[in-house]
């Protein structure tokens, strides 16, 4: 084979680097997704985050990141099962059915769409079951069940065409275009597909999934007629659309068949080229109809160039899928491939065997009046559609599920053995220097409040002392309410920056009370700051308020004055405490102001253990008093940890 390897080396490299700049396109998404689920999380808003866990799932899905997408929906659909919320239990079944059509188990793929089927009926919500009615009947067409899968899909699109505001679906009609295709009804297959076309021309939406799986079906029926340039130029848009949106899939299925239309143009090392570089991406994302397809390909190419024991070595690998994962049709494919390639290189024992076997399975997908039979069913559900009951999964299917999960099991456990072996001394080493930053950001914070409480006890006794009992009752009512909110906060290790300015606010509000004309205060804060979904250190601006109060105006003799600006730039947070005070009196302060030494440790500790950026800066005010700045970047890495 005349194959130039510096020029696939090269397409591997593009193919890699189209990879990346995808995976980098929808990391960017998921993890602003993240970032809103955990707010909502952490507002109790469950159906708004596993909302958000699903889009996630399906990102993933989209990029062929199939491991992650099943996580992500079993994370929802326990979460939806705790909470007991069923309509998003169902959509996560939905997902996890999606997840193993994708991945070849049909069995499996069935069992969730039926389970999230039985809620739809039962919630009588007619747009999710024409969601469930299509993807079965996608389903059965991969499985060559045609019947069944026309029954579905024609099922779908009768409830979309009874509900005018339901949106259409082009991807219905082109399902229905490939299993006429595959039956060789080129007359329904054609209407089918200009139907799909009429429906995206009329939304006028330039870029689309479902146009580059119409474009891919066209390309298909063109090539079925034999018309190599038009089948070869949908293909091109299939590549041209799909990588545009980042959809691996698409791509990988638009390279494939390009391919074949070049192996029938007889430039097998272009068609060759070609599919090497959509099996990588199968193989990327675990595609196992792409992988089938990709290996039976590449083995009539070798055929092709008289390279039959790399032909066999493709079409076996082909077979050994197919086989382990029970789909029929594509196991008659194979041993077609394979009795072909044996009789080629004079190995005709070899050839007799597997072209017996594929007799077998041939007569087992088809029969003489199948067509027939295929156009009176079509015909029935389109003057009369109802719903189809499904039978409980018999007893078979159950036992094929539990060796499944037992095996998978069996892998996940055997691999955690291995992990913890491995990082055990590590993990225990960065876990003890974890607790004792804890611990000591903690010790911080339980000798600031003393201080703290000693100052308004005494103030309320002093109040007591001067027989002013009325005051005494406001100033005691207002430090309890301050108490709870310092008591509320006190066993998390970030709270909101409204409810650290609510606190502030009722520190102030006590110390005016206790020194009436001594000083007036102020809190600005822009309307549009988010404060409630801002997390920061408790108690952070507190001892600033405290050190202005006790040591700024103990000795001036005019009204001081506290003003307190929160502002937000980005990911960068900047909270500014400015008096008319005394000002700076020594280039060591952090040694004269114990609360303001306390900050600063705390603000480096803060920084070791959640890796964030702070700051703490002081500086002279014009013409009096003193600004105090603390910088916090990246605060979003303050919320707590729930995904």
């Amino acid at each position: 084979m005349e194959l130039s390897i510096k020029k696939t080396g090269i397409l591997l490299l593009l193919l890699m680097g189209l990879t990346l700049l995808l995976a980098n396109d929808y990391q960017v998404r998921i993890d602003k997704l993240k970032v809103k689920a955990r707010i909502s999380y952490i507002k109790e808003d469950y159906p708004e985050y596993c909302s958000r866990m699903l889009e996630i799932s399906e990102i993933f899905q989209t990029y062929g990141v199939m491991d992650s997408s099943l996580v992500y929906g079993q994370t929802v659909f326990d979460l939806a099962t705790e909470k007991e919320l069923p309509e998003i239990k169902a959509q996560a079944l939905n997902f996890m059915g999606s997840y193993y059509n994708y991945t070849g188990d049909m069995t499996l793929a069935l069992e969730y769409f039926n389970e999230s089927l039985q809620f739809g009926r039962q919630a009588g919500d007619s747009l999710f079951v024409s969601i469930l009615y299509e993807n079965i009947g996608k389903t059965y067409k991969d499985l060559s069940d045609y019947d069944l899968s026309i029954k579905y899909l024609l099922d779908a699109q009768g409830i979309r065409e009874r509900n005018p505001e339901y949106p259409p679906r082009p991807a219905i009609y082109i399902s229905l275009a490939t299993v006429y295709s595959r039956v060789g009804d080129n007359n329904r297959t054609l209407s089918y597909l200009e139907q799909a076309e009429k429906i995206l021309e009329a939304n006028d939406i330039p870029l689309d999934f479902q146009q580059a799986s119409l474009y891919n079906e066209l390309g298909n029926y063109y090539a079925g007629l034999g018309d190599l340039n038009k089948a070869e130029s949908f293909y091109h848009r299939v590549i041209y659309v799909s990588r545009e949106l980042g959809w691996k899939l698409g791509l990988s299925t638009g390279f494939s068949n390009l391919a074949d239309v070049y192996s029938q143009k007889r430039q097998p090392n272009r068609a060759l080229e070609i599919h090497l570089q959509s099996l990588e991406l199968d193989r990327s994302m675990d595609n196992i109809y792409g992988m089938i397809k990709d290996y039976i390909f590449i083995a009539e190419i070798f055929e092709q160039l008289d390279e039959f024991a790399l032909a066999t070595t493709y079409a076996d690998s082909a077979y050994a899928i197919a086989t382990e994962k029970q789909m029929a049709t594509e196991i008659a494919t194979t041993l077609s491939t394979l009795s072909r390639i044996d009789y080629d290189s004079r190995n005709y024992k070899k050839a007799y065997e597997h072209f017996y076997e594929y007799v077998a399975y041939k007569d087992s997908l088809e029969n003489i009046e199948y067509k027939k039979y295929l156009s009176e069913l079509t015909e029935k559900y389109q003057l009369e559609s109802k719903e189809l009951v499904i039978s409980n999964q018999n007893a078979e299917k159950k036992l094929l599920r539990q060796r499944y999960l037992f095996l998978l099991a069996a892998f996940i456990v055997s691999m955690l053995i291995v992990i913890v072996i491995m990082i055990l001394t590590h993990q225990n080493w960065l876990k003890n220097i974890n607790q004792k930053l804890v611990l000591r950001q903690k010790l911080f914070r339980v000798q600031m409040n003393p201080h703290f409480i000693f100052n308004t006890m005494g103030a309320i006794q002093h109040y007591i002392h001067d027989n002013k009992s009325q005051l005494a009752i406001e100033y005691l009512g207002e430090y309890a309410q301050l108490m709870r909110l310092i008591l509320v906060s006190s066993d998390s290790e970030v709270i909101s920056l409204e409810q650290e300015l609510a606190i502030v606010r009722m520190n102030l509000l006590l110390e005016s009370l206790r020194f009436p004309d001594k000083f007036a205060y102020s809190i600005e804060i822009p309307d549009d700051l988010p404060a409630e979904d801002i997390f920061i250190p408790p108690m952070i601006l507190q001892p600033l308020v405290e050190n202005c109060i006790q040591h700024g105006f103990d000795q001036i003799g005019y009204k001081g004055r506290i003003v307190i600006r929160v502002t937000l730039d980005g990911k960068e947070l900047e909270m500014t405490v400015t008096d008319n005070g005394t000002g700076l009196k020594s280039n060591n302060i952090f040694k004269k102001s114990h609360a303001l030494e306390i900050l600063n440790e705390r603000l480096v500790t803060l920084k070791k253990l959640k890796k964030v950026d702070t700051e703490l800066s002081i500086g002279s005010n014009t013409p009096n008093g003193t600004i105090i700045k603390i910088r916090i970047a990246d605060f979003e890495k303050l919320l707590p940890e729930i995904i």
